[in-house]
């Protein structure tokens, strides 16, 4: 019995790390199309502002 835990040990090692990590990519490509639709929403902001009074954007 305990070299049958022994043994599943390493796996439930492996899946918990490749569950985590599955986690972190799912985490990581939501607050990417966040950050793109927030930048989206500034720059339709910020933009027209620039055309009216003719700032110089670097």
């Amino acid at each position: 019995m305990a070299r049958d835990l022994s043994s599943i040990s390493p796996l439930l090692s492996k899946i918990s790390q490749n569950l985590s990590a599955l986690l972190m990519l799912a985490v990581s490509k939501l607050l990417a199309r966040d950050i793109t639709n927030f930048l989206q929403a500034v720059a339709t902001l910020v933009l027209p502002l620039h055309a009216t009074k003719n700032w110089y954007c670097v």
